[in-house]
């Protein structure tokens, strides 16, 4: 089982070894909260329990074995149009979100709602090719212009390749609405079972500078647009770019892949440039979207023939005048290259991350279907269908949390 899902009174089954050999841990050792602190501390990522034996046994082989999706609903073909339904990765994913959502009582809102969707919204014919939007720079600039002074001193800071542990402490401590959800989303994040966060600078301590800084910076984001727009549309894609983040980061946890702090950042971030058409070209962009359902082309050579550019160049210049990290805009710009351009055990968490996000956060009303698993991509982060499960399922519980925490719900 993985390190994130015990729990305090949990017994080993077998002895827990680090990688040179020594033993933390003897087969038999209850778990309490002093276990999981030296677990994450030694960067353990799995441990042997009671009850779990079968269960691992039976996924040892490290095969990817076919799962077969048991609902042919018009939603979920919407939802995998042109993807196979009987092959792993795919399948099982769905599997799992099926899973999910039918335990929750009552329908999430942003979260499986294609599966309590009663009809798939129409979808008008796009025929009309004279309505190319040459995107206006100045114009970029001056939508935000607006926004409160709180959120250009943390991306300032985000630039400061000196800035201290005091400076972010004394920057997030000066908006206290900002400061208590970041001391609420930070005990929800880490891994130790009833740990109390009770100041920013134990957030830096557990989540380091940088996504405190980004964390802030969303959350700034959110109290502005509330307060401002009170928009269906943004709450749900802040939804979609939470989990995205939180899924980047457990995943590059599960697998061994150091760097997390970037690794929530490139999620949170990487779909702005969507954002920004939804919100500000809603009308045009809406016919994008249903161009993409209808025809099944990809959306960012939609997006080029009907908008002028596609969201992802739209997304990294957004982040440029709004003083982000180089490095960052970098990341969103080349986020739709395809896997085996890169090819790294990087950019295969992000890709199975946000193909992960995408499943949990998806709504016909707002989306178009999420990209369905590369799979040399999903072979070289060596997750099996038993660490799936366990994935999906922290995630979804996760992102459901802090995105209550963020937004006040």
């Amino acid at each position: 089982m993985t390190i994130f899902s015990l729990e305090v009174g949990q017994v080993l089954s077998g002895d827990v070894h680090v990688a040179n050999g020594r033993r933390l841990f003897s087969s038999g050792h209850v778990i309490t909260e002093q276990t999981l602190r030296v677990l994450k501390i030694w960067g353990v990522q799995n441990v042997p329990l009671h009850g779990e034996a079968k269960k691992n046994a039976a996924a040892s082989s490290g095969e990817t074995r076919a799962v077969v999706a048991c609902s042919t609903s018009p939603s979920v073909q919407l939802l995998y149009r042109g993807s196979s339904m009987t092959s792993f990765p795919v399948s099982c994913l769905f599997q799992e979100s099926k899973k999910l959502a039918e335990e929750c009582v009552e329908p999430c809102e942003g979260f499986f709602s294609y599966l309590y969707t009663p009809s798939i919204p129409e979808l008008k014919v796009f025929t009309s090719e004279d309505c190319v939007l040459n995107i206006d720079k100045a114009g970029l600039g001056s939508y935000y212009s607006s926004f409160p002074k709180e959120f250009f001193v943390f991306t300032r800071m985000l630039n400061d390749v000196y800035v201290t542990t005091e400076a972010v402490v004394e920057a997030v401590e000066s908006d206290e609405k900002v400061k208590n959800k970041l001391l609420l989303i930070c005990e929800s994040l880490v891994h130790v079972s009833n740990c109390r966060v009770k100041t920013v600078n134990a957030c830096t301590a557990f989540l380091g500078n940088r996504t405190v800084l980004y964390l802030a910076i969303m959350l700034v984001y959110i109290h502005h647009v509330q307060e401002n727009f009170n928009s269906n549309v943004i709450m749900h894609y802040g939804r979609a770019a939470m989990t995205t983040g939180i899924a980047a980061r457990y995943i590059a946890s599960a697998v061994g892949v150091y760097g997390r702090e970037c690794f929530f950042s490139s999620g949170a971030l990487r779909d702005i440039g969507y954002l920004f058409y939804s919100r500000t070209q809603s009308a045009i962009y809406e016919k994008v979207r249903q161009k993409v359902i209808n025809d099944g082309h990809d959306l960012c050579a939609v997006e080029e023939k009907y908008m002028g550019k596609n969201h992802a160049d739209v997304g990294a210049y957004i982040l440029k005048i709004l003083g982000f990290p180089t490095s960052m805009e970098k990341t969103v710009e080349e986020h739709h290259t395809e896997f085996n351009t890169s090819a790294t055990k990087e950019s295969a968490v992000m890709h199975v991350a946000e193909c992960i996000a995408k499943a949990l956060t998806f709504n016909p009303v707002y989306d178009v279907p999420p990209p369905t698993v590369d799979v040399a991509a999903w072979r070289m982060l060596h997750i099996s269908e038993a660490n799936l499960t366990e994935l999906v399922r922290m995630i979804y519980l996760k992102s459901k949390e802090i995105t209550r925490l963020a937004y006040g719900e």
